[in-house]
């Protein structure tokens, strides 16, 4: 019985079919619940000088209205820094920013009530360009001395002397924007309070165990009174590891005694959660005459809007990764995150790979096309092979697959090299075509698992009673199938049907902790942990000779990853990543001349997955990254004009539909064991997002010739 490499079915799918499956906002919907609404500043920076209750405290329905001064606690929360207050208490940073929570008898007086808040601003000026907020001279935004939350350096080799004796240096900067996190749910959920002041919290995250914590820390309560359940979740992309509703259902609950619930309109949602870190990056590149790179020169700074959330994790991994898969010897990386009174920004898909990716890639191409060699041949002389340095100085022993990847996708598509297939393909007798077709390549790479010296462990139990498996662990199956995977993995340890493994999670009180389902690390670090307590169970199991007077039998196991370090304060040497997965993708598509229309005719996308645990779920993902790739460059902007949201639904900020997804995906799987991986397996969940978007830049350029260097792709920029 063989359950890895297997697509067993997902777990959860019957459930979901039959919409039998429980979401947030499904629960407790006939239940006497208080209801909730927050009162949030129109401001994007402002001191915050009076809060009059009276008007809707005297509404029929209004059971209390919560301000700042009613926390106990430190009244500060955040995933990484303890910089977000659950209630302002002195001033607003952003618009959005919640000064106060109405609980009310339903929904809809909760929020009728909440306009009865009457709150007294003095505005205060604001910031809301990165490189303005840099400067020593402008405004605080925050408590402390700079707005710059982080700077990062690089360095190796000699970057001036290896630039000035390039045979070619190209030089671009690259933009990209804010993007919304875009889950199909909006944040709900519910909370309830026992006699003895136990809380306990039903909603949609990426990390049960640190929402206990932080509403613990914030709201000054014991860790041991709070308990995290985590229901179906619709969609998460990174936009719920920083909480939202948890904090305020706990505060409710604690101060009515009472169950309550909340739950966000789709124009609260957008305005209230973390965004896309918008990136400006200046990329100077250097090759000799024969196609070899010889240095490398990037400058990056990123928008982290009015609070740190995830601001220095996310720059950290785009300047470690801002070489791409490629040999450079000589690299000097400048990187900031910055603070201003935009939206603030949070973890999303890619987590800081997506933006360099696009700006690296770019530069490939027009190197290649300025030296006058194929853009695959001059990606094959350059890219990383076994023992390679990357730019931090971390030597990869084994495991670098691109060069593998490329040739898999090229092999599939019938590429020939085609310098000068612009003048060839789309003009006939100088007559410009109504549509020309164009094609485009790039690779990428990116860490699977936590880096930078962070501590990657994940822990899982196993019990067997008499012919009854249970797995518990707490971790968040947001779409991407890991309940299903994981089961496979103790099946497979277990020698058992994976249809007979009863599988326990999204709860912090009864499974221990795997982790968060963000960093493409869950198939990695808790596949290991379950393999490890499911071997071990197993092996007692059957030492035991199934001796019934001592069932059951429950065996608990923890994997941690291997070490990585932080860059180094001088020169960012490191070994930043345990573990780099690797991709390549090309994309064929056609072009409207009079319109700019873009219709993708084709995708290959081909990725290394160290092992295919169910290959049918690596396809899902695949497709659901291609697809959220070609959204953000193509369609996706989130608006802000001087730190006001104008996207604030889906009518006005535009996500791919079935009309926009390719004709034709095909998937090209390449299997280098990982000799850390459970079976040898990596992850897969963020890669496929991240070469699409160069790739579609390249084949803009080969249809029209034009050259595009911020996102999103508009069709203006093609007529």
């Amino acid at each position: 019985m063989d359950h890895i490499g297997s697509s067993c079915s997902r777990i959860d799918a019957v459930d979901k079919v039959i919409g039998t499956t429980k979401f947030p906002s499904d629960l407790f919907i006939n239940e006497d619940f208080l209801h909730i609404g927050a009162v949030r500043s129109p401001f994007p920076h402002a001191i915050v000088k009076n809060i009059d209750t009276r008007m809707a405290l005297k509404h029929p329905d209004v059971t209390t209205v919560l301000l700042a001064k009613d926390i106990d606690g430190p009244n500060r929360y955040g995933l990484m820094s303890n910089d977000k207050p659950v209630l302002a208490d002195h001033k607003v940073r952003c618009v959005g920013d919640p000064v106060a929570l109405v609980v009310a008898n339903n929904n809809a007086a909760a929020i009728e009530a909440s306009n009865l808040v009457k709150v007294e601003y003095q505005e205060l000026p604001a910031l809301f360009d990165p490189i303005e907020a840099s400067l020593e001279s402008s405004i605080r935004i925050g408590d402390k001395e700079t707005n710059v939350v982080v700077n990062y350096n690089i360095i190796k080799g000699n970057l001036n002397l290896a630039l000035k004796n390039s045979f070619a240096v190209v030089e671009n900067s690259y933009q990209t924007t804010f993007n919304e996190v875009a889950f199909l749910q909006p944040e709900a959920g519910v909370a309830t309070i026992d006699k003895n002041g136990c809380i306990t919290v039903w909603a949609a995250t990426q990390w049960g165990a640190v929402d206990r914590d932080q509403i613990a820390y914030a709201l000054g309560m014991p860790q041991d009174k709070i308990t995290v359940i985590q229901p179906a979740i619709g969609g998460a992309f990174g936009g719920r590891e920083d909480i939202s509703v948890q904090i305020f259902l706990a505060l409710a609950a604690l101060k009515t005694g009472k169950s309550v619930k909340m739950v966000y309109s789709r124009e609260e949602s957008f305005i209230s959660h973390g965004k896309r870190h918008p990136f400006i990056m200046n990329y100077k590149t250097g090759a000799d005459k024969s196609g070899k790179l010889t240095a490398l020169e990037v400058k990056m700074i990123a928008d982290a809007g009015a609070y740190e959330s995830t601001s220095k994790q996310v720059l950290a991994m785009a300047v470690a990764l801002a070489t791409g898969p490629y040999n450079i010897p000589n690299v000097k990386i400048d990187g900031q995150a910055v603070l201003t009174n935009n939206p603030w920004t949070c973890a999303l898909r890619g987590f800081g790979s997506p933006q360099p990716c696009f700006a690296y890639e770019g530069q490939m191409d027009r190197l290649a096309y300025k030296l006058g060699i194929d853009p695959v041949t001059f990606r094959q002389l350059n890219l990383m092979t076994d023992g390679s340095s990357t730019g931090c100085g971390q030597i990869i022993e084994n495991g670098v697959s691109t060069s593998e990847i490329l040739n898999k996708v090229i092999a599939s598509s019938g590429w020939n090299p085609k310098q000068t297939r612009i003048k060839k393909q789309n003009k006939k007798d100088n007559y410009i075509l109504d549509k020309t077709r164009g094609t485009g390549i790039a690779c990428g790479w990116k860490n699977i698992g936590f880096v930078l010296g962070f501590h990657e462990k994940s822990t899982a139990t196993v019990e067997i009673d008499s012919d009854c498996y249970k797995l518990f662990i707490d971790v968040s199956d947001v779409g991407q199938g890991i309940a299903t995977a994981l089961t496979q993995i103790a099946a497979q340890e277990l020698g058992v049907p994976y249809t007979n493994i009863e599988f326990i999670t999204g709860n912090t009180r009864i499974a221990p902790d795997g982790g968060p389902s963000s960093a493409s690390r869950q198939i990695f670090v808790s596949g290991n942990a379950v393999r490890l307590a499911a071997k071990e169970a197993q092996r007692l199991w059957e030492s035991l000779g199934k001796n019934q007077s001592v069932l059951p039998l429950r065996i608990t196991r923890t994997y941690e990853a291997p070490a990585t370090t932080p860059l180094h304060p001088d020169g960012g040497f490191s070994a930043p990543i345990f573990c780099y997965a690797y991709s390549a993708q090309l994309v064929e598509i056609e072009v409207d001349q009079k319109t700019g229309e873009i219709e993708i005719i084709r995708v290959i996308s081909g990725h290394d997955v160290g092992k295919a645990i169910n290959p049918q779920g690596i396809e899902a993902q695949i497709d659901g990254g291609v697809v959220m790739g070609i959204g953000h460059a193509l369609f996706e902007e989130y608006l802000v004009k001087n730190g006001i949201h104008i996207s604030t639904d889906y009518a006005n900020y535009l996500i791919p539909t079935s009309l926009d997804i390719p004709k034709d995906i095909t998937y090209e799987i390449i299997e280098t064991p990982d000799p850390e991986g459970p079976y040898g397996a990596k992850g897969i969940g963020e890669l496929p997002l991240l070469p699409i978007i160069p790739a579609l830049a390249s084949a803009i350029y080969d249809a029209t010739g034009i050259w595009v260097n911020k996102l999103p792709i508009s069709p203006e920029l093609l007529v």
